[in-house]
């Protein structure tokens, strides 16, 4: 095999990226690698500040052409990746779990405001003028800071205190997400006001039509057609308030990398924590409609108190609506693990048991659970064992959070005075309702219901 020309300037550099069928082939004949090793040599003996635009322009060319060929290269299928990328060109909601930050959510106009988290905390602190050095420069700020909300009154929720600038807003859901098993999988609507009218297929049974009635008829040639509409429901998001409080040493507060860790450590994972409690097991009244109590989930009752046996899982699996079933997770009280780890079963006229769960090992993240083939998430956040959703089955995909995309932030220390510390509250909207308000009585009659929130109960 001919070895491919070496590029000898930039230019020609740019150009062998951008030629899709050659990066392919050197991909698959484990050439590239050589190709560019071999081209930074040559540009590095021209010019030492030549090697950091490489490194860029390498990674954006070669990132760039893998996810617009949307081809597979070696084992790595990049289809979700190229459809991702389109989705945020489109403004699609949730097309990268990752991005939420809204250049148009009430707190976007703030961003400029400050450089990093510590900046805004300093500057909504009550005791920054005792405390800090540059007590000037933050009151300065925070006077603008409330010029620009002022200015965007109609848009900007009315608790008080200090809107939290969009860019943090997001940073805290961002990290928020590594802990979470509702939020990374769901969709998420932005709401622009406290109440968002969704529309929803009204629908329960399909066995004489689909969608709430739509049917379809074979019609002899020349016969009348038969009208056909669907019925439509209506589910309305209304943001809830979460509320968030943490007693803060105020020497911590002073040491500006010292709550940067902490914040960034703990503030966005109690965040998440609390939402995954009401995005599961919400009873809707001031808090979200959870999974696990939804009027649409399907209830498979156990065989036996405080057990799960391989029937209880085969049960609940044919109760899953079968567009959702590619789709759908487990999620179990953590107190489930050992009696799933030790669930088997032997098949029809064989001999030896085969384990339920499986698990792969991973020396990094721990093993991967799957029942049935679809991911398995322990918890603590449902009942334990032998209480309703210790185990259930979910297509979150079928779950609607809304998003007010607003967060404000008060300080005091009136009621930690003695301890030396100050209270933060901060204060978010957010709401989650199950999709599907029914289950649903499936084509063929059976009396087994299908949903996309199976629950053992």
């Amino acid at each position: 095999m001919t070895a491919p020309a070496i590029p000898q300037t930039v230019a020609e550099f740019e150009d062998a990226l951008n030629d899709g069928p050659r990066v392919t082939k050197m991909i698959a004949d484990g050439e590239f690698g050589k190709f560019t090793k071999q081209y930074v040599e040559k540009m590095t003996s021209k010019n030492e500040e030549i090697v950091q635009q490489f490194h860029e322009q390498l990674q954006q060319g070669l990132r760039d052409f893998l996810i617009e060929s949307g081809e597979k290269v070696g084992n790595l299928d990049l289809s979700d990746v190229r459809k991702a990328k389109a989705g945020r060109r489109m403004g699609l909601t949730n097309a990268d779990k990752g991005q939420f930050h809204n250049p148009k959510a009430p707190g976007a106009a703030l961003d400029k405001l400050y450089e990093t988290p510590v900046d805004f905390f300093h500057t909504a602190w009550h005791l920054n003028a005792e405390m800090l050095s540059n007590g000037d420069e933050l009151r300065a700020r925070a006077a603008k800071h409330r010029e620009i909300v002022n200015a965007a009154s109609s848009v900007v929720p009315s608790d008080g205190g200090f809107l939290i600038p969009e860019i943090l807003r997001s940073e805290i859901l961002q990290l928020a997400l590594e802990g979470a098993i509702v939020r990374p999988n769901a969709t998420v609507i932005p709401m622009d006001s406290l109440k968002v009218p969704i529309p929803a297929v009204d629908e329960s049974s399909r066995v004489s039509s689909i969608f709430g009635g739509i049917t379809f008829q074979w019609t002899p040639e020349g016969a009348a057609l038969t009208d056909t509409s669907a019925k439509f429901g209506q589910i309305t998001l209304d943001a809830k308030k979460l509320t968030g409080y943490a007693g803060i040493p105020n020497e911590l507060l002073a040491d500006s990398a010292a709550f940067t860790a902490w914040f960034q450590a703990k503030f966005p994972m109690g965040w998440g924590w609390f939402e995954d409690l009401g995005f599961l097991t919400g009873d809707g009244v001031a808090k979200p409609q959870g999974v696990t109590t939804a009027p649409g989930a399907v209830k498979v009752t156990r065989g036996a108190s405080n057990t799960i046996a391989y029937t209880d899982i085969v049960s609940m699996y044919a109760r899953m609506y079968p567009a959702s079933m590619r789709k759908a997770r487990w999620v179990a009280a953590i107190d489930a693990l050992p009696q799933l780890m030790e669930l088997s079963f032997t098949p029809s006229g064989g001999t030896t048991p085969v384990p339920v769960m499986l698990w792969q090992p991973n020396a990094i993240e721990g093993p991967a659970f799957t029942i049935l083939g679809r991911p398995v998430e322990f918890t603590e956040k449902v009942g334990p064992l032998g209480s309703q959703g210790d185990l259930g089955l979910y297509d979150f995909s079928e779950y609607l959070i809304g998003d007010r995309q607003a967060m404000q932030m008060q300080s005091s220390n009136d009621y930690l005075f003695g301890t030396d510390k100050t209270a933060f509250r901060v204060i978010g909207r957010v709401d989650g309702q199950p999709w599907l308000r029914t289950a649903i009585t499936p084509a063929n009659g059976s009396t087994n219901t299908l949903s996309p929130y199976v629950v053992l109960v």
